[in-house]
């Protein structure tokens, strides 16, 4: 019988140990993203976020707009691009249907912003692979000329230059060509 109350008294001393620290922990995790969170608003905050950025972040898992961002994912973006040497990268303000920004990858010279249905490739330098190029349309835009070009086995890809940035929208899937313009004339600087 002492033994039975012993083992019983070191199971109990264990789970307390064992229960303590996953609250401690959980504490710690929680208070972990409660700082994370501050810190993305302040630096987004900090950089003077532009006007009509902001009207299309995530309110409560609504969309607010046919685009939406979240405050997660601008920072990542600002993060990437920074790095890249993009100090104010570019965001659309329109997708095709409703989209929001799903992904922010980091290339070799490039930073994407991945989409549903379609990508935002913005670079430093020219993105224009003049190999392969099987057809090259120019087309006046709002916001300047841009590029049709098709490559052999490939949708068309819509290049536009604003600044020192070179953009590139395209997709793995063949599309509405004047959707994919709306989307670049909607092209605004992430920052004022």
């Amino acid at each position: 019988m002492p033994r039975i109350i012993s083992f019983i008294l070191i199971l109990i001393i264990l789970t307390i140990s064992v229960f303590g620290c996953t609250i401690n922990k959980s504490k710690e995790i929680k208070g972990e993203f409660k700082s994370n969170n501050h810190l993305i608003d302040n630096l987004l905050k900090k950089e003077k976020i532009n006007e009509e950025v902001k009207k299309l972040i995530l309110n409560n898992n609504k969309y607010v707009n046919e685009m939406r961002y979240s405050y997660e994912k601008l920072n990542k973006l600002l993060s990437v691009a920074v790095k890249g040497g993009i100090s104010n990268p570019y965001v659309p303000t329109v997708g095709v249907g409703t989209d929001y920004l799903m992904e922010v990858r980091e290339g070799k010279d490039s930073i994407y912003l991945i989409f549903p249905h379609f990508t935002v490739e913005q670079s430093l330098t020219n993105l224009i692979l003049e190999d392969n190029i099987k057809e090259k349309q120019i087309v006046k835009l709002d916001i300047g000329e841009g590029f049709w070009i098709k490559q052999k086995n490939n949708p068309p890809t819509l290049y536009i230059k604003l600044n020192d940035i070179y953009i590139s929208i395209h997709s793995a899937k063949y599309f509405n060509k004047e959707k994919f313009e709306e989307i670049a004339k909607s092209l605004i600087p992430l920052l004022k």
